[in-house]
């Protein structure tokens, strides 16, 4: 954005339109424009970690929804079909390992995006969703719907990337979701 933003400038600079004074504002307004902070690492503000799938319209027998939310003490799985539940699994979990997912999870550089397009009447997709939390707080929650070959929504950054990671922490997932 700089390289753009000096090339206006440069094509201004020979027009002689402007005093110095005026190239000077214009200069600081274009640098602090394009300027952007980033935001401190939340490690020690995140306290809980949840993902999400919510899966396509199936038969009950089929239809497994499930969440796994992640604190410095626990895992709690919850698998359900259309609402009922059909497992919930409390896993032991520590801080230091939780720590190292927070790592990951904000090396995964979740944000939001602008959502695309409505899905059209597209029927059929899953769906997921990640959330954190600082205590009752939530810090970030976006999800994204997958249908037709479209992602939806206005979740973006690698959250593959913390979803595999979480899934993984729970050993026997595949049968927990039978």
């Amino acid at each position: 954005m700089v390289n753009g933003n000096l090339k206006i400038f440069t094509y201004l600079l020979p027009m002689k339109l402007f005093s110095a004074m005026t190239y000077w504002i214009l200069l600081i307004t274009i640098g602090c424009a394009t300027t952007s902070v980033k935001p401190e690492p939340q490690n020690d503000k995140i306290t809980k970690l949840v993902y999400q799938y919510d899966d396509a319209s199936v038969p009950p027998e089929y239809h497994r929804s499930y969440m796994i939310s992640i604190d410095s003490e626990q895992i709690h799985l919850v698998v359900d079909s259309y609402g009922d539940v059909l497992k919930d699994t409390i896993l032991k979990f520590d801080a230091e390992r939780f720590e190292k997912l927070v790592n990951l999870y904000n090396q995964s550089k979740l944000h939001y995006c602008s959502s695309k397009k409505e899905s059209d009447g597209c029927s059929g997709g899953n769906g997921e969703q990640i959330h954190s939390y600082s205590n009752d707080e939530t810090i970030f929650s976006a999800s994204i719907y997958h249908c037709g070959g479209i992602d939806y929504g206005n979740l973006c950054g690698n959250y593959d990337l913390i979803k595999d990671e979480m899934r993984a922490l729970i050993p026997n997932l595949k049968e927990l979701l039978e």
